[in-house]
C-alpha cells in the first residue's frame, strides 16, 4: 500500500538516478535494482500500482496484466483467502522485449493446467492493422498530477498523434473517483487490518507514516461481517 520503500533494517530505498526522490513502490527495491543493472528481470506484486510506480520512477518496464493470469502459489500474505481485491504478479524488466519474452515463456508452460484458478489465456501478439484506442485522463477530480507527470502525458499524446493510422486518442472524463475511493478503501482490509497489525506487533517493528495513514487514519477500515462484505462487494459492482 506504499508507493515507496522503507526497510527498518537497511533504511529507505531511493531512486537510482536521484537520491532526493523515491524509487516508488511497493516493489521499488526491484525497480532500483533493475535500473542499476543488478538484475535483468524481477517479479513484483501489484494492486494499485506496485509494479507500475517503480517502473515509472526508475525508468524500466513492467506489466500489470489482468488478475488470474499468472500463478501465485507459494507466496505468503496477510488476509490470504480474502479475495475482495485480487493482487497480481507482474514482471519488471529493462525493456519491452524482455517483458514479452518473460510472459510468453511463462504462459507457454500453460500454468492453468496446474492451477485451476487461472484463466486459460495464452500470450498473444496484437493484430496489426487495427487502431489502438487510447484514453488520456489529465485529472481524476481528486488528485492533480505533478507537472512532470502531466508533461509526460502530453509528450506521449504528441508521439501517438504522429501515427493517426495506428492510434485513436480520446480524453477520459473521471466519474466520481472520490466515491470509488470510499469503496476500495474498505475493501483493502476486510478484517480491519487485524492480520497486518498482528504481523507488525509480532516483529516489534515501528509503524511507517504511510502505514499509519492507510490503516489507522483510514475511516473505512473495519472488521467486516460476511453480510457486510457481501454488501461492499455489491457496491463495487454497482459502481461500474
Amino acid at each position: 500500500m506504499h508507493l515507496s520503500c522503507n526497510n527498518n533494517i537497511q533504511g529507505k530505498t531511493y531512486d537510482p538516478y536521484n537520491r532526493t526522490l523515491t524509487s516508488g513502490g511497493s516493489s521499488g527495491g526491484e525497480g532500483a535494482l533493475i535500473a542499476m543493472k543488478g538484475s535483468c528481470v524481477g517479479l513484483g506484486t501489484d494492486i494499485g500500482g506496485s509494479v507500475r510506480s517503480p517502473a515509472a520512477n526508475c525508468g524500466i518496464y513492467s506489466l500489470r496484466q489482468s488478475a488470474l493470469r499468472l500463478p501465485m502459489s507459494g507466496m505468503s500474505m496477510a488476509m490470504a483467502g480474502a479475495e475482495s481485491i485480487l493482487a497480481i504478479l507482474g514482471p519488471m524488466c529493462a525493456s519491452q522485449r524482455d517483458i514479452e519474452m518473460w510472459m510468453s515463456s511463462t504462459l507457454g508452460t500453460e500454468p492453468w493446467k496446474r492451477d485451476h484458478t487461472l484463466v486459460a489465456i495464452p500470450w498473444r501478439q496484437p493484430t496489426l492493422g487495427k487502431k489502438i484506442r487510447v484514453a488520456i485522463m489529465w485529472d481524476d477530480g481528486v488528485v492533480v498530477p505533478h507537472p512532470p507527470v502531466t508533461r509526460a502525458l502530453k509528450e506521449v499524446k504528441a508521439a501517438m498523434e504522429k501515427y493517426p493510422d495506428q492510434f485513436e486518442i480520446t480524453e477520459w472524463k473521471a466519474l466520481n473517483h472520490a466515491a470509488g475511493w470510499d469503496i476500495i478503501a474498505g475493501l483493502y482490509f476486510m478484517d480491519g487490518a487485524a492480520q497486518d497489525t498482528q504481523a507488525m506487533a509480532d516483529s516489534g517493528e515501528p509503524w511507517d507514516p504511510l502505514t499509519e495513514f492507510i490503516i489507522k487514519e483510514n475511516k473505512h477500515v473495519k472488521d467486516h461481517t460476511i453480510t457486510e462484505a457481501w454488501e461492499v462487494h455489491s457496491s463495487s459492482l454497482r459502481s461500474h
